[in-house]
């Protein structure tokens, strides 16, 4: 894979994230076309496009795009805060869509929102002291 093609490949993933992360942080005052199920499923959207970005600059491929193995993921590679990793399980803990066996959907509430797009902040700006490091 020549440099060019990772620098895109990652970049339009960085900026899918940039752009998600704005509907969100808009969507928190139209309540009525966003829900807390609608903002959840954004935030982690938006998680995943971030550490997709990353892992995409460093060629290298998480396990499966669930927050829990995108953080087990990261931490094959990088050191990840114990607040934002503790944040993002959280999150996990809402959802077990990958199998039949054991699938499980909580519905956010009003009062879940703020964890779930600080969440979303917190790994931008994880991300982008990682991106940064990386280019040093």
């Amino acid at each position: 894979m020549g440099t060019t093609t990772a620098i895109t490949k990652w970049t339009d993933f960085y900026i899918d994230g940039e752009r998600y992360l704005n509907v969100i942080q808009g969507g928190v005052n139209k309540p009525e076309k966003f829900t807390p199920d609608i903002i959840y499923n954004l935030a982690c959207m938006t998680i995943e496009k971030f550490f997709m970005a990353y892992f995409i600059l460093i060629e290298f491929l998480p396990y499966n795009h669930t927050l829990i193995d995108l953080v087990d993921s990261i931490k094959e590679k990088e050191y990840i805060p114990e607040y934002l990793e503790k944040r993002l399980l959280k999150m996990n803990e809402y959802q077990e869509i990958c199998s039949i066996e054991t699938y499980m959907r909580t519905i956010p509430q009003k009062e879940d929102v703020s964890l779930f797009i600080e969440s979303t902040v917190m790994t931008k700006k994880y991300i982008d002291v990682l991106i940064q490091k990386h280019k040093e």
